[in-house]
């Protein structure tokens, strides 16, 4: 079983040339983010039901996870990438730079 902290996605590793599909699904389904006040979390309309995406600061990380299926087994899913779109996040499309 994961931890928890391992099932959030740094938005520093999330980019469109690493994650095409889920971008890609995002962009074509166009589901409806709502942000809560503060933003650290939002809740978006997926195809199969509505999803909680949650944002944390991990190790001075600003970090995302999900909590639709493909999220609990720590994957990027398109509801991330929507949430990310829907704030205004500028998403790079570059591969992230291994460390």
């Amino acid at each position: 079983m994961r931890s928890r902290t391992e099932l959030f996605i740094p938005v520093s590793s999330l980019s469109i040339a690493r994650y095409p599909k889920a971008f890609q699904k995002a962009l074509e389904v166009e589901p409806a983010v709502f942000w809560s006040d503060d933003r650290s979390e939002a809740i978006v309309e997926g195809q199969g039901g509505d999803y909680q995406i949650q944002v944390e600061v991990i190790n001075a990380q600003t970090c995302f996870k999900c909590d639709c299926p493909a999220g609990q087994n720590g994957r990027t899913c398109y509801h991330i990438c929507a949430a990310l779109l829907g704030a205004g996040v500028t998403v790079s499309t570059e591969l992230p730079q291994a460390a």
